[in-house]
């Protein structure tokens, strides 16, 4: 547990981490490997079991994952060296990203955080685009944009905005949660996560936002989104989760 905790720092990075563990059982066949590989696998590939890879096994045996993870206790603990705990390949400013949302002191940032983290690795690397490029567009402009992502066979989607008006972040949740809510109804998703962001702040996410309950169809909701939400654009996630 101790080492678990110093190679994975953040909330939603620990919880993600035991959520992976648990799945595990739910594993059609047999997985053979000491708590280090485990930990090892989940750092190098996400410990993902549900890909063409694994449909036809009975047995899996992981070994050889733990070998940074050794090398990092034999330097911190017998050598008595100063090093970098090892860590996932990641995007760049993903983990920017995700430590912005968890810094926040609103509702649902660690669901938010952690449905980032059980996106593979491409699909991490088109969030972190998409919002450079949403971000880069309104100070060009200097107008509001937004851009959604969606997973049809896992039901769960993001969205982005950027504010203009007032920077503060009662009006910008209400923004990105107005936009959250619609494109979670018009995409008939049962999870939906938005963030927003101003373009005056200094940070990378002001705001994240979790919207977790089956859809259901609603009249009122109906005429809103055919109301407000425009044609713009939209991201389909083929490949979700994975390692």
């Amino acid at each position: 547990m101790d080492i678990l905790t110093q190679l994975l720092r953040t909330p939603a990075t620990f919880l993600h981490y035991i959520n992976r563990r648990l799945a595990l059982e739910k594993t059609s066949f047999g997985i053979h490997a000491d708590e280090l590989d485990l930990l090892g696998f989940y750092l190098s590939q996400g410990m993902y079991f549900q890909v063409a890879d694994f449909e036809k096994m009975t047995e899996v045996y992981l070994n050889g994952y733990s070998d940074e993870i050794d090398e990092y206790v034999h330097r911190t603990y017998d050598l008595r060296e100063a090093v970098e705990p090892p860590t996932s390949p990641t995007p760049v400013g993903f983990n920017d990203m995700l430590s912005a949302i968890e810094s926040l002191t609103n509702m649902y940032r660690t669901d938010c955080a952690i449905a980032l983290l059980d996106m593979s690795g491409s699909s991490r690397a088109k969030v972190v685009e998409m919002v450079e490029k949403s971000k880069t567009a309104t100070r060009n402009d200097g107008k509001g944009h937004s851009v959604s992502m969606g997973s049809p066979e896992q039901s769960r989607g993001f969205s982005f905005i950027t504010a203009i008006g007032e920077n503060a972040v009662e009006a910008i949740y209400e923004q990105a949660a107005s936009f959250a809510m619609l494109k979670k109804y018009s995409e008939r998703y049962d999870e939906w996560f938005g963030l927003g962001w101003h373009r005056d702040s200094a940070k990378a996410i002001d705001v994240a936002i979790g919207l977790r309950f089956p859809w259901q169809q609603d009249l009122v909701m109906e005429e809103l989104a055919q109301r407000f939400l425009k044609s713009g654009t939209r991201i389909e996630l083929k490949n979700l989760s994975g390692g």
